[in-house]
């Protein structure tokens, strides 16, 4: 029967599956960093595949990614040919950086929509009703955008500011 512990690391492993699955990842990645993340040394890529009862290929596809994200890097040991995986001493600032990209992004791309909306004058007489809610709706999702946007913009230097208190 698994101790206190190991009950709390595998609910946490399926909430960061979940958790990194809706921000497009695989599952995996999310059960990578969390055992990253409770690594009292860096991993091979054997200790997370076995820890994580998956292939080594599976893991390595997906180190890989998190790695080019910024949130783990690798290094070599001396000793061995194996490639060792840690976490990122800064991935929560990396992670705050993404969530500010990714809104960033999307005020920029639903400004570009608008700005590509056809005249009203040259939108035929039926779809007039559809172009309008449509505009009308787009513009209130820009406008929620950029108001996170607005009240994020400087969180990532509070954020640094917080750390090093």
């Amino acid at each position: 029967m698994p101790n206190s512990m190991e009950r709390f690391l595998e609910k946490l492993q399926n909430r960061m599956a979940v958790d990194f699955e809706k921000d497009m990842f695989a599952p995996l990645a999310g059960r990578i960093m969390s055992q990253l993340i409770f690594a009292t040394e860096p991993m091979s890529l054997t200790q997370l595949a076995d820890n994580l009862s998956v292939s080594k290929a599976a893991v390595s596809v997906q180190v890989r990614i998190l790695e080019r994200m910024g949130l783990c890097y690798r290094l070599a040991k001396a000793s061995d040919r194996k490639d060792y995986y840690a976490i990122c001493e800064d991935f929560s600032s990396r992670i705050m950086n993404m969530v500010m990209e990714k809104t960033r992004n999307t005020v920029s791309r639903l400004e570009q929509l608008l700005s590509e909306f056809p005249d009203r004058e040259e939108v035929e007489k039926e779809e007039l009703a559809a172009y309008d809610i449509g505009k009308a709706r787009l513009k209130e999702v820009l406008n929620m955008h950029s108001l996170f946007w607005e009240r994020i913009s400087d969180l990532d230097k509070v954020w640094e500011d917080m750390k090093h208190e």
